[in-house]
C-alpha cells in the first residue's frame, strides 16, 4: 500500500532496493543449503547447479566458489574414470597406465569427500593393477620358425618357451 501512496518518494525506492536485496540473499543462501545438501547426499551435478544458482543470487563467497570447484573437479575425475573403466582393456598400455596413475594420485585428494568416486577408485585401482600384471605363455613351435610378438620384441627359435606378457591382445609372427 505504501508503494502506491508514496511512489514518488525516495524512501519508497530504497526500501524496494532493501526488499530485493533480502530477498536475493535469502534465496543465495537457500541454495548453498540445498548444495550442501547435495554434497551430503554424494549428487554433485546439483550441487554444482546449487553453487551456481547461489552465486547469481548472492555473488561469489569463498564457501560458493570452494564448493563449485570441488563438485567440478569430482565430476571431472569421476567421468574420466568412467572412460577409463568403459575400456579398461585399453589399461594395458603403459602409456594409458601411466595417465591412469596420475589420475589415481590427483584423485586421493577428493575421494572421501564422495562414495560414488571412492567406489570407482578401489575399482579403477584393482583393474589397472589386472591389467598391468604380466602372466605368462607359453609359446610352442618347430624349433626352426622364428616368432616375434609383434610391438613387443622376439622369441626367437624355440619348441616351447614360456614368456611374460600382460593381458591384451597379441600378434604372434613367424617366419
Amino acid at each position: 500500500k505504501a508503494e502506491k501512496k508514496f511512489k514518488d518518494r525516495r524512501v519508497t525506492a530504497n526500501l524496494r532496493d532493501r526488499i530485493t536485496n533480502l530477498e536475493n540473499e535469502l534465496a543465495g543462501l537457500s541454495f548453498l543449503r540445498k548444495a550442501m545438501s547435495a554434497e551430503r547426499a554424494d549428487d554433485w551435478q546439483a550441487a554444482q547447479i546449487f553453487y551456481r544458482k547461489a552465486e547469481e543470487n548472492i555473488g561469489i563467497s569463498e564457501e560458493s566458489a570452494l564448493g563449485k570447484d570441488l563438485a567440478a573437479q569430482i565430476l571431472s575425475i569421476e567421468k574420466q574414470f568412467d572412460q577409463h573403466l568403459g575400456a579398461s582393456h585399453r589399461l594395458s598400455s603403459p602409456n594409458v597406465e601411466r595417465i591412469v596413475e596420475q589420475l589415481l594420485k590427483d584423485a586421493v585428494a577428493v575421494i572421501n569427500r564422495s562414495r560414488r568416486l571412492k567406489s570407482k577408485f578401489t575399482l579403477l585401482s584393482k583393474e589397472l593393477k589386472t591389467y598391468t600384471t604380466e602372466v605368462p605363455v607359453r609359446v610352442k613351435s618347430d624349433k626352426k620358425t622364428f616368432i616375434r610378438v609383434k610391438g613387443l620384441g622376439i622369441v626367437g627359435k624355440t619348441d616351447n618357451r614360456i614368456i611374460q606378457l600382460r593381458p591384451g591382445r597379441h600378434i604372434f609372427t613367424g617366419e
